[in-house]
């Protein structure tokens, strides 16, 4: 993962948004924590983009697969809609899902 990306608005924005979620189900988690766990789940994405949707076209997977390649076991619609909201993830009529800005986070 780019170094950049633990400071990315985005990230703190992501990071923010899962714990609000993780809250409401009963799960607080301190800040800090969030932000960790927001860290590791855009780079399982990437990750799993770069095995499973070299493209970056990650639409051709169900949310529910997305889901679970970056450890969330909740609301899969939440998460891709949360990235598509932050731009982590681009609405594509051909692909349905493909990463923002692959071409900067692809190997």
């Amino acid at each position: 993962m780019n170094a950049a990306a633990f400071s990315h608005p985005k990230l703190l924005e992501f990071a923010a948004a899962v714990r609000e979620y993780l809250h409401g189900q009963n799960c607080p988690l301190a800040p800090e924590t969030a932000h960790v766990l927001a860290t590791g789940m855009v780079d399982a994405l990437w990750r799993f983009a770069t095995q499973y949707a070299p493209a970056g076209d990650v639409g051709k997977h169900r949310d529910a697969v997305i889901a679970r390649a970056v450890g969330w076991m909740y609301d899969a619609e939440w998460l891709v809609e949360q990235w598509v909201a932050l731009r982590l993830l681009d609405r594509d009529a051909t692909h349905r899902l493909i990463v923002h800005d692959w071409s900067r986070h692809c190997d």
